[in-house]
């Protein structure tokens, strides 16, 4: 039933919430968001919660004016160089040529629309204010004027809500607050908690909105990457980080990749990975150096342990009998629990009629099986070569750019089941050693001790925010339901369950 609009008298059907009466079209459409503040449940409200097929629909219109009245005012050669000039500095180290103008063309748009002068001294904006927003809708120009108040800012995913929406803070907002971002592209996904995302950060009246395309932050290097933000902010006396982060929008994004490859890169250097062979010749008979292997609990005939057309024998050489002692020594992630049914290795043992190869994976097995051969085989064994390949290194040499965006688990080839109860098995014998374990992040102290200490809460967090991405991404690929509720209770960080 038709009654008078509450605007301009003429008849009308709409219902508007906050007139709380009715409305005609067209003083909706010409004033909705301009000069009535709508309702966020108002189904004709584009930037409202109800209407979001409609947003999305405006939004892209918009974005895409956008661009072409940026290039429109700085002439097509100049906008092109300013794209060029944006993807050289954001680039990472192996992409193709080109590769980095997907975000480059929707960031400069931003940067020339709202932040850096275009045309006579002025921002593109500012010049079409002038003119009165000249073929813009007003739904146009009510998205248009929110955008001018983006920024690039740094955010942190702390749940999904559902397909559109995910829950986020912006990691450089003072108070902290959680906001509703509107992104089904994230949303479908499954980002993890705590997943950190580099992005142009528009905030609409009842939602925020990721513009100008986002960069996924590693792990490895997330919290790092914020503070160097900060501190150069703080060098730069920028009371908002994010100021920095627009001043800088270019070489900021590129950061990403290059302190990944620096973290990734020096870790893999510092680390132990290495492919070592030992070439032994047989003294003797080779039968008495077999029945030593077939008697000793280290050594584990292969699935091709029987001798082969060639007459070689292969062992698996495991961490138990004597070589249990091995265990000890090893880095606490790697060390495994006999009582509860893993066992470590220590390398792979081929025999053969005049020779005996050892081949571990890593410069401390190797050392082990030295001083274990000698021991185990004395005489009857001679060291002939030994070969040490830096894997590490040339992994480190080799790294591939970060991927800024998710990509599907592979298939591991076991029964998705089996899977699944093997490493949930898995996952809570860790996080129950977990809190008594020392954690090179936290200065070598234990969760338990750290949890002790305020100034290192901090560092806790972040650690527990780790595992928690970590555990997260396991639910989403493989169904692994792991609880550290009681864990964080233990902690004293119930905050972030």
């Amino acid at each position: 039933m038709k009654a008078d609009c509450m605007v301009c008298g003429r008849r009308a059907q709409r219902p508007c919430p906050t007139l709380g009466g009715t409305i005609c079209s067209v003083c909706c459409g010409s004033k909705r968001g301009s000069e009535i503040e709508c309702a966020a449940e108002c189904q004709y409200y584009p930037l409202g919660t109800a209407a979001i097929d409609s947003f999305r629909k405006i939004d892209n219109q918009v974005v895409e004016k956008m661009t072409l009245l940026v290039a429109r005012h700085l002439g097509d050669v100049a906008f092109r160089e300013a794209v060029e000039a944006h993807a050289r500095l954001a680039k990472a180290k192996d992409d193709e040529p080109g590769a980095s103008l997907n975000n480059a063309v929707a960031n400069v748009a931003l940067l020339k629309m709202f932040h850096e002068p275009a045309t006579a001294g002025k921002v593109v904006y500012d010049v079409l204010r002038a003119q009165g927003f000249p073929g813009l809708s007003n739904d146009e120009r009510v998205l248009l004027k929110t955008l001018e108040g983006s920024l690039p800012t740094v955010i942190e995913v702390q749940r999904t809500v559902d397909d559109r929406f995910l829950e986020v803070v912006d990691m450089f907002e003072p108070d902290g607050h959680t906001e509703k971002l509107l992104d089904p592209a994230l949303a479908g996904h499954g980002l993890p908690r705590f997943a950190r995302l580099l992005v142009w950060l528009t905030r609409y009246p009842h939602f925020c909105r990721g513009n100008g395309g986002c960069l996924m932050i590693p792990d490895i290097m997330a919290t790092d990457y914020v503070e160097r933000i900060r501190k150069l902010a703080k060098a730069a006396r920028l009371n908002d980080p994010r100021q920095y982060l627009l001043a800088h929008a270019a070489e900021c994004q590129g950061w990403v990749d290059a302190m990944y490859r620096e973290r990734m890169g020096g870790i893999l250097r510092r680390s132990d990975i290495h492919q070592c062979v030992l070439v032994y010749d047989v003294k003797g008979d080779h039968r008495e150096v077999l029945r030593i292997l077939d008697s000793k609990p280290d050594f584990e005939p292969s699935a091709t342990g029987t001798a082969t057309k060639t007459g070689v024998r292969t062992y698996n050489w495991l961490r138990r009998g004597e070589s249990r002692k091995l265990e000890d020594q090893m880095p606490e992630a790697f060390r495994s629990d006999d009582e509860r049914g893993s066992v470590g290795t220590v390398g792979t043992i081929r025999l053969s009629s005049n020779e005996l190869t050892v081949e571990a994976f890593s410069r401390q097995k190797m050392d082990f099986a030295k001083a274990t051969v000698k021991d185990y085989f004395g005489s009857m064994l001679q060291l002939r070569r030994e070969l040490v390949r830096d894997v590490g290194k040339e992994m480190a040499a080799e790294l591939p750019k970060h991927d800024a965006t998710p990509s599907p688990r592979r298939a591991s080839g076991i029964d998705p089941e089996t899977e699944r109860q093997i490493m949930e098995q898995f996952f809570r014998q860790k996080y129950e050693r977990f809190p008594d374990e020392s954690v090179p992040m936290l200065g070598g102290l234990t969760p338990r001790q750290a949890s002790k200490r305020p100034e290192l809460r901090g560092k806790l967090v972040e650690l527990m925010k780790l595992h928690m991405r970590g555990l997260d991404q396991e639910y989403r690929g493989r169904g692994i339901k792991i609880s550290l509720d009681a864990l964080l209770d233990e902690l004293g960080l119930a905050e972030l369950k």
